[in-house]
């Protein structure tokens, strides 16, 4: 999956789940990490995943930022850069779905914190690296399964996902001069800890293992395992795309 020896990456929601995953797989193949947590709640998660991650020999700080707020993103990239120096590698991974709401449920309130979690965060991380990531760096946004088959209560947060696939086709034109690729990766259902913190019903999880060629719900390591690819060097010539990282379910 490649050598990532003398590259900085941040990898924002990175205390637990896909994002942890995606570190700790960089962090293996020699890149120096920067984990993010949202507040000091998260803080012993985040600060006990980075000690580990430097207890098997990487490089490794947990930063906390709020990333739905400018000022803690510009921060974060100031700390990132204290810590390792200049970034080559950035995953927007932090968001999530506040909760469901058909549109007759819905509020403005939570139409705002949706887009503020999802879209406006993964824009402004990616503002952040633009112009700060080194020449022929990586970019990566999360994007979801919902963007392609949503149901019923998901219409805020697929618009919110979607819009962040827009950002990668869009910003790959702008700074695909520099060598720099960006790309989107979609998870489907995923066995983490979120998920499992959730009311996802037992019915949904067989419906998806059902409809999954693989014959399973995915884990966190299925999906790293597809952003990481994207960060290789060997992906020089991919950018602008969109991977839905699934296992073929509902794509």
């Amino acid at each position: 999956m490649g050598d990532f020896t003398g590259k900085n990456a941040l990898i924002t929601g990175s205390s637990q789940g896909i994002g942890l995953a995606i570190a700790r797989t960089l962090s293996a193949r020699g890149a120096a990490v920067v984990l993010n947590y949202p507040n000091e709640a998260d803080r012993g998660n985040a600060d006990g995943a980075a000690a580990a991650l430097r207890t098997n020999g990487g490089r490794a700080v947990a930063v906390m930022a709020d990333i739905t707020k400018q000022t803690d993103i510009v921060h974060l990239f100031d700390k990132a850069e204290e810590a390792h120096g200049r970034l080559d590698i950035v995953v927007a991974n932090a968001g999530g779905n506040v909760r469901h709401a058909t549109l007759e449920q819905s509020t403005e309130e939570l139409w705002d914190a949706v887009n503020a979690l999802n879209a406006r965060s993964t824009y402004f991380i990616f503002q952040q690296a633009a112009r700060r990531l080194n020449d022929n760096g990586r970019i990566i946004g999360m994007s979801s399964s919902t963007t392609r088959v949503p149901y019923a209560g998901t219409a805020i947060y697929a618009g919110a996902k979607a819009a962040i696939e827009q950002y990668c086709r869009t910003i790959s034109k702008e700074v695909g001069h520099r060598g720099i690729t960006v790309n989107s990766v979609a998870p489907g259902m995923t066995d983490t800890e979120g998920l499992r913190a959730s009311t996802v019903p037992a019915e949904r999880y067989d419906l998806v293992k059902s409809m999954t060629p693989l014959g399973r719900v995915g884990g966190a390591q299925d999906v790293a395992d597809a952003v990481v690819m994207l960060l290789g060097a060997d992906a020089h010539w991919i950018t602008g795309q969109h991977v839905n990282a699934g296992g073929g379910a509902f794509h």
